[in-house]
């Protein structure tokens, strides 16, 4: 992300995040302590993203969504071995 910080990839690279949960709640952590500082240019940019109440309620939706639909499909898998 560094080598590419004169293009402008920030909203690619927030969508990147939110493709891995596991990612996108350590960023969702690190942005309440004061170790988000440590992050560099990364770090700018999630914070100037995720400071924001509208980012972190949009990150939460996707976290749910995250484990929404896995949990679906197993009730529909787990209903049709039933039958």
């Amino acid at each position: 992300m560094y080598n590419f910080s004169d293009y402008p990839i920030e909203k690619g690279i927030l969508f990147v995040t939110f493709l891995n949960p596991v990612d996108l709640g350590r960023i969702l952590v690190l942005m309440q302590t004061e170790a988000a500082a440590l992050m560099g240019y990364s770090g700018a940019v999630f914070n100037q993203f995720f400071r924001d109440w509208k980012g972190v309620v949009g990150s939460i939706i996707v976290l749910l969504l995250w484990s929404f639909f896995p949990v679906l499909g197993a009730f529909r898998i787990f209903n049709r071995k039933d039958l």
